[in-house]
């Protein structure tokens, strides 16, 4: 009897426990905490561990174009097209991309996910951009207040009255900043198993070009930020 009664107590302490205490580490969630990751240059250590958990999925240039992304929807992001703040990265590291084959890594030590981090950050080559007339931007700003904000955010920080609704959450163009390419792509096209929809059969191609240069002034972004 006393053994029944303490498997009793064991099931009852594990059904009932604070959810902390039976969080798996790789299970992905769209809210909480994230480690403090610190700027690092520390290379050799990020690319290994670049290479043993990330590059299945991402590449070993970070393009995504492996085997392992076959399938995947949606596809991991081609990390060479964006920029990311430490903090965005931080939070994807440690809490993973709900709604996507993205895991969390919290247990990973923060000097390793630290230099994961800077790795991947440094597949992205910056590039000189030449300045957009007033009235391109003003464009955008227009086309954005009117068809993206209710997603993204007034602020472009992916916390739209809508951004509720749905399984992914809409990106925070404050701390993430894709290419010119990649933002014309996903508003032509759509991106694939999210609710990213095109937007070619709404806009024009001088309004697309527009919102895309737009959003990039929300940036917020560095290395170390």
């Amino acid at each position: 009897m006393a053994a029944c009664n303490n498997c009793s107590h064991d099931e009852k302490r594990l059904a009932f426990a604070p959810a902390v205490l039976n969080a798996n580490p790789a299970r992905a969630r769209r809210r909480g905490e994230s480690a403090r990751l610190v700027p690092s240059d520390d290379l050799v250590r990020g690319q290994q561990a670049y290479a043993l958990y990330c590059a299945t999925c991402h590449g070993a240039r970070g393009d995504g174009d492996t085997l392992g992304a076959v399938g995947l929807h949606p596809r991991p992001v081609n990390l060479t097209e964006q920029e990311y703040t430490l903090d965005r990265l931080s939070f994807s590291l440690w809490n993973g991309v709900a709604g996507t084959a993205m895991p969390a890594w919290r247990e990973l030590g923060v000097d390793d996910l630290s230099a994961v981090a800077r790795v991947v950050q440094n597949f992205h080559a910056a590039q000189s951009e030449p300045p957009i007339p007033a009235p391109v931007l003003n464009l955008g700003a227009r086309v954005y207040a009117a068809r993206c904000a209710q997603c993204h955010g007034e602020k472009g920080d992916g916390n739209g009255s809508a951004a509720g609704q749905f399984p992914i959450a809409p990106t925070n163009f404050q701390a993430q900043r894709p290419s010119i390419a990649a933002s014309l792509r996903a508003l032509r096209n759509g991106i694939e198993g999210t609710p990213m929809a095109p937007w070619t059969n709404e806009l024009s191609e001088p309004e697309l070009s527009a919102v895309a240069y737009f959003v990039r002034g929300f940036w917020t972004g560095g290395l170390n930020k």
